[in-house]
């Protein structure tokens, strides 16, 4: 949930995954049972979030977002 919200809010490559990877470095040092393979899934889903917002070429900002809802 991490990856698509930071790549539409900071719209720069790699915000996915540097988002996912941190959110998941928060999950680990809660104290996940399982450790750092957390992290590992964090990069391969920003990775997966990073490839789709590329492989749809989607460039959503909160104003066309905002006036979508309306």
């Amino acid at each position: 949930m991490v990856a698509p919200v930071a790549a539409v809010l900071v719209k720069k490559p790699g915000s996915a995954t540097l988002g996912e990877v941190l959110g998941a470095l928060a999950e680990m040092l809660y104290g996940s049972f399982f450790g750092a393979g957390v992290i590992i899934s964090g990069i391969v889903q920003g990775l997966g979030s990073e490839f789709g917002f590329l492989l749809l070429n989607i460039n959503v900002t909160i104003i066309n977002l905002y006036s979508y809802l309306q």
